[in-house]
């Protein structure tokens, strides 16, 4: 399936686990509950795709196009999703634990109620992008772009600062250019 025109597929619930969709185009196909868990989507355009409960465990999405893509409740543990774009992207409650962020474009996207325990996020552009209520716990920011984002409810125990700092409850992240007001969370797509 490398390099395949998939654009709007109906592949909810699918089983593609494994699978090599390397340079594939996904836009706005429909991956609601599918399983791409260990799939090869490196640089795969899934712009605008529904993807709420999708499992991509262990998936490698290095610099795929995620761009405004719908990934509410989204299963993206330990997934490869270096020099990926996420701008806009919604994964409100989505489950990133051990995933590799790093130099991704995450401008605007909404990570919600969202697990980034142990994410690496280094050197990625988090402006503006909306971390309410999420675990950054020991999560790496080091160089990562904070401006306006916002990080006032996240969980940020043990995080590495974009300076290089360990966080500390209590710390202020002034020197950051964060945003001191919560952004509304984008509801996840029905």
């Amino acid at each position: 399936l490398s390099s395949e025109d998939l654009r709007r597929a109906d592949l909810a619930g699918a089983r593609c686990a494994g699978a090599n969709l390397t340079d594939a185009d996904l836009r706005k196909a429909n991956l609601k509950d599918a399983d791409f868990s260990g799939a090869k989507l490196r640089n795969a355009d899934l712009r605008k795709v529904y993807g709420r409960g999708v499992n991509m465990e262990g998936a490698d999405l290095s610099e795929a196009d995620l761009a405004k893509a719908e990934l509410s409740d989204a299963r993206l543990v330990d997934a490869q999703l270096s020099g990926t774009r996420l701008a806009k992207a919604n994964l409100h409650t989505a489950s990133l634990t051990g995933a590799d962020l790093s130099r991704s474009d995450a401008r605007g996207a909404s990570f919600h109620k969202a697990d980034l325990t142990g994410v690496n996020l280094t050197n990625a552009d988090l402006r503006a992008a909306n971390f309410s209520d999420a675990s950054l716990v020991g999560a790496d920011l080091t160089g990562a772009d904070v401006r306006a984002a916002y990080l006032g409810d996240a969980d940020l125990t043990g995080a590495t600062l974009p300076d290089g700092q360990t966080y500390e409850p209590g710390m202020s992240l002034d020197a950051y250019r964060v945003s001191r007001q919560p952004m509304p969370p984008m509801p996840p797509m029905p």
